[in-house]
């Protein structure tokens, strides 16, 4: 009887170091596959959008928009998108709010600590733009933050901060953006004052303006938001 009863305990004991053995294999063959997915997935989603010769407009998966401007690119990974994109070429970025957004080009990065500015990269110079917010650009050299209406340039001679000395780009996109924001905008870029809104602010518009025709900007804002309006010379009323 204690012969059978020690045959049986070995035999149990050999059932569970069998068992032990194949759940090891079974866990090691199981985190291979998940890797495999993984890599395959991280490999697979890689996006390139390139423009071609004209201005095209990109969603990104945080739903930024970016303005592809001709013979550009910007690249991102779809699967382990974390808000930063690479970029050859130029574009105008506007960025929702959340975490950090950072462009990368061959020069340096630009980091976004504001929502609207624009990055123009050739050869070994880049230039970048702020409209709205701040941005912090770092570069080889050192890093800075540029307010609304600066702009610095990097080249072959420096970095260079300045003031911005050129015109807006002649289309601004916005996605889901607060009315609020927008009037500010239009404010600035026109030289306007918009007066009424208060009723409004809890409205967001979607969609892109120019940044040349004062009418047909607020046609494309206040009519889509089926806002009534009156200019009297600089001043907007809404109704």
């Amino acid at each position: 009887e204690i012969g059978e009863i020690l045959a049986r305990k070995r035999a149990a004991s050999r059932r569970n170091e069998t068992f032990r053995h194949r759940l090891t294999l079974w866990g090691v063959a199981a985190s291979v596959v998940v890797i495999t997915v993984v890599s395959s997935l991280i490999h697979f989603s890689e996006t390139d959008f390139e423009s071609g010769g004209e201005e095209l407009v990109h969603l990104l998966p945080d739903n930024s928009e970016v303005i592809v401007m001709p013979d550009s690119r910007v690249s991102y990974n779809r699967f382990t998108f974390n808000r930063r994109v690479r970029l050859e070429g130029e574009a105008v970025f506007s960025v929702t709010h959340g975490p950090r957004f950072s462009v990368g080009t061959r020069q340096g990065e630009v980091v976004v600590l504001g929502t609207r500015f624009r990055v123009k990269q050739q050869e070994y110079d880049l230039l970048v733009v702020c409209y709205e917010g701040s941005v912090r650009v770092v570069v080889p050299v050192g890093e800075l933050v540029l307010q609304p209406g600066q702009k610095v340039l990097y080249d072959s001679a420096g970095v260079r901060l300045s003031d911005i000395a050129e015109p807006l780009p002649p289309v601004l996109s916005f996605n889901a953006v607060p009315l609020e924001e927008v009037i500010r905008s239009i404010e600035e870029i026109f030289g306007v004052s918009v007066t009424g809104q208060e009723p409004y602010e809890t409205i967001v518009f979607t969609g892109f303006i120019t940044t040349s025709d004062l009418n047909e900007t607020l046609e494309a804002v206040f009519r889509a938001c089926g806002i009534p309006y009156q200019v009297s010379g600089n001043e907007i009323s809404l109704r």
